[in-house]
């Protein structure tokens, strides 16, 4: 049976959309709108390698274990199961890190995984 966790997404961000059209509550700096950071923006060259571990991190992190390795064997694991699936889940971890990229994401940030390069 799939998990089916889209309702609590979309909740979740209805209510944090919302949330600023809430005239007692005020944002507080972690979720008030803004720029992005420059701390994030660190010095550092993208290569091969910063990809590489981006991307199976980026897989792994989906259940909540930020390893390379691990993220190469559920990938594995995925491919066993389907291949569509694992189409899915690889353009979807290369799409965290090319935004990333985009948004400016440094070195250190891209190497953490999908996740992190596009919610930092």
């Amino acid at each position: 049976m799939p998990a089916l966790t889209a309702p609590f997404v979309f909740t979740t961000w209805f209510f944090l959309f919302a949330f600023f059209s809430f005239h007692v509550l005020s944002p507080t700096e972690f979720i008030a709108p803004g720029v992005f950071p420059e701390h994030i923006a660190d010095k550092g060259v993208v290569g091969a390698g910063t990809f590489f571990d981006g991307f199976f991190k980026g897989i792994g992190e989906v259940f909540f274990q930020d390893n390379v390795g691990t993220g190469a064997f559920f990938l594995a694991g995925i491919l066993v199961n389907s291949r569509i699936s694992v189409l899915f889940a690889a353009l979807a971890s290369l799409l965290g890190v090319v935004v990333g990229m985009g948004l400016g994401a440094g070195e250190g940030t891209l190497r953490l995984g999908s996740t992190a390069s596009t919610l930092c």
